[in-house]
């Protein structure tokens, strides 16, 4: 008996709509309960008594330490695809960048 194994590669390059992030994750304009709730959501700390600046810098820490998804990687993840991507203005590998 033989064993096939088919592999499936995509490569891609980094254009914002290749990259849009999944997770909704706060911005400096977010109030301080979506904070709040937020930090709940992703880490082991309580926020329930630190204020707005607090919040924000355990947000941006967070984010460091976890950053978001993109939507595009867990697509193709989940059908079990290999994707790369490409580096940003490469003008080798990018055909646009040698307009």
């Amino acid at each position: 008996m033989a064993w096939f194994f088919v592999f499936f590669f995509l490569l891609s390059d980094n254009a914002s709509y290749h990259s849009r992030k999944t997770t909704d994750a706060p911005n400096s304009k977010t109030k301080v309960a979506d904070l709040r709730s937020w930090i709940k959501k992703n880490s082991s700390a309580d926020p329930s008594k630190l204020k707005r600046p607090e919040c924000w810098a355990m947000v941006k820490n967070l984010l460091k330490t976890k950053p978001a998804e993109k939507a595009v990687d867990a697509m193709v993840q989940r059908a079990g695809i290999v994707l790369e991507r490409l580096p940003p203005y490469h003008c080798d590998l990018n055909p646009i960048e040698r307009c």
